[in-house]
């Protein structure tokens, strides 16, 4: 049997929490794998996906003269759920991280470990950096074929395309 935990903690959480986002969730779909959805006034070459393994925001592109299309992640936010002797949830892939902000945190609750660690998460990364001063540069591809999708602010990227004489080839105004 297919494990849907997540999905349906996020499609729960969701309702109560998408005021809280600046540009609110729109074009919300559900299959047996993930939820995707938008963000509404943000370009909709990003595409966010929840699924049992945590969310990832994706961007989705084409590059001139190539057929298909490209996928390239911005950011994720893995939950690997696991728990103590003390019944506690955590993330133990938080334990990879040297960081001390990554570092094992504890939860009450599988649901409160996923609000906390994955879905809040998504919620104040939107807010930080799905901002109107921010560029989505698409570059590549490399030799191999490969694509890279970054945010910059304009000053950012002015100074980044400076030391690198590379241009992207296609730069998006990330609010529509």
């Amino acid at each position: 049997m297919r494990h849907t935990f997540g999905m349906n903690a996020f499609m729960k959480w969701l309702p109560n929490n998408s005021q809280c986002f600046h540009n609110k969730p729109c074009n919300i779909r559900r299959n047996n794998n993930s939820v995707t959805f938008n963000l509404t006034g943000i370009t909709k070459k990003l595409q966010w996906r929840v699924s049992e393994s945590g969310a990832e925001l994706w961007v989705l592109h084409q590059l001139p003269n190539h057929k298909g299309i490209f996928w390239d992640m911005l950011i994720d936010f893995d939950v690997n759920v696991a728990h103590s002797t003390s019944c506690q949830y955590y993330c133990s892939i938080c334990d990879c991280y040297l960081k001390t902000e990554n570092k094992r945190q504890y939860y009450p609750t599988k649901l409160v470990l996923w609000e906390k660690h994955c879905f809040e998460n998504i919620l104040n990364w939107c807010n930080k950096q799905l901002t109107p001063d921010k560029l989505l540069i698409l570059r590549g591809p490399t030799a191999s074929g490969s694509t890279q999708a970054n945010l910059f602010s304009l000053a950012a990227w002015k100074n980044i395309y400076k030391q690198q004489k590379t241009a992207p080839f296609k730069i998006i105004a990330l609010q529509s």
